[in-house]
Formats: structure tokens, C-alpha cells, sequence
């Protein structure tokens, strides 16, 4: 009897251990990560623009200090998308100042949005500051062109004050080696 309880416990034992070793499906790579065309890659250059800022006209005769600035701008970028050929593609152009400007503006546009762009940073030049608050409709990104309408906080020697502005400027890819 001995016998046959070990030969059924060997039995049952390579039965149980016979089993091909197979993974459950949901580990096993069904295709690519992902679908479709890749993103392009960012694409960098230089610009120049111009940024003009002023308070409110109403706003003068309740504000005793009259503060506006403009100036050229000259900027590095790095313009990204992420699709080449979709229509309502998500763009994103950050830009930092150089020459007589510093500090650094992000322009982003969503997927499926009609001219719908946002805009944060600040900037730093001779004698002003401006930080960005809102973003105004009407602003643009495209791959070789940008113009926002913001409004924000202006700092000049003369005061701060609430201010409306308009930064514009081209993206010029820098050529590859």
C-alpha cells in the first residue's frame, strides 16, 4: 500500500510540476509602447522680438505714477510639439532672454484649442520688470512666430503698477551641423 501512495504522490507531483512555464498574459508585450509617429524633436534657435507694457489709460487718473516700457528683445528658445502633422497640436516655446534682458517666459498652447495660449515668466531689463499674470485672447504660437497679450505687474523707477502688454517675436532655428 506504501507502494502506491508514493507512486500516486510521484504522479500527482509530476503532474502538478509538468505545467509548461507560461506567464499570464497580461505580462506578456502585446506591441509598442506607444502608437503612432513620435513627437518631433524640439527644435532650438534664436529670436528677436519687441515687448512694450503701459498701465491702463482709465487707470492714469486714479494712478499718480505713469509706467510703461519698451524695448527689443533678443532670446534663446526651445520650441517643441508633440506632433508633426496634427492641426490642433500642443506647442510649447520657452524663451530666455539675453543681451540687456534676463529671467524667462513659457508659451503653451493646448491640443484642439483654437488660439487658446497661455503665457507665465518675467522680464528683467534696464530700469523695469515685468511679471506676467494673466494671458489675454488673441495671442498666437506657431513654429516660426509668437505674439501674446498679457497683463501683469510693471516695476519702474518711477513705481509699480498694473499693466497690459504685448511681447512678439520670431523662432529662427538654429542649423544643424
Amino acid at each position: 500500500m506504501s507502494r502506491f501512495i508514493a507512486c500516486a504522490a510521484l504522479a500527482a507531483l509530476m503532474v502538478g510540476c509538468s505545467d509548461a512555464p507560461v506567464a499570464p498574459k497580461s505580462l506578456h508585450a502585446t506591441g509598442p509602447s506607444f502608437l503612432g509617429t513620435p513627437p518631433p524633436p524640439p527644435v532650438t534657435g534664436d529670436g528677436i522680438g519687441s515687448f512694450s507694457a503701459s498701465n491702463d489709460v482709465d487707470a492714469l487718473a486714479a494712478v499718480a505714477v505713469s509706467c510703461n516700457v519698451a524695448t527689443q528683445t533678443q532670446y534663446q528658445f526651445v520650441y517643441t510639439t508633440d506632433a508633426s502633422t496634427e492641426s490642433g497640436m500642443q506647442q510649447i516655446a520657452h524663451i530666455k532672454f539675453d543681451a540687456d534682458l534676463s529671467h524667462q517666459i513659457t508659451i503653451h498652447q493646448m491640443p484642439h484649442e483654437d488660439a487658446v495660449v497661455d503665457a507665465e515668466g518675467m522680464i528683467v531689463g534696464p530700469g523695469f520688470s515685468f511679471r506676467i499674470a494673466t494671458t489675454e485672447p488673441g495671442s498666437t504660437l506657431s513654429p516660426a512666430h509668437f505674439l501674446i497679450f498679457v497683463t501683469g505687474v510693471l516695476k519702474t523707477a518711477d513705481g509699480s503698477c498694473d499693466a497690459s502688454a504685448q511681447f512678439s517675436g520670431d523662432l529662427t532655428p538654429t542649423p544643424s551641423p
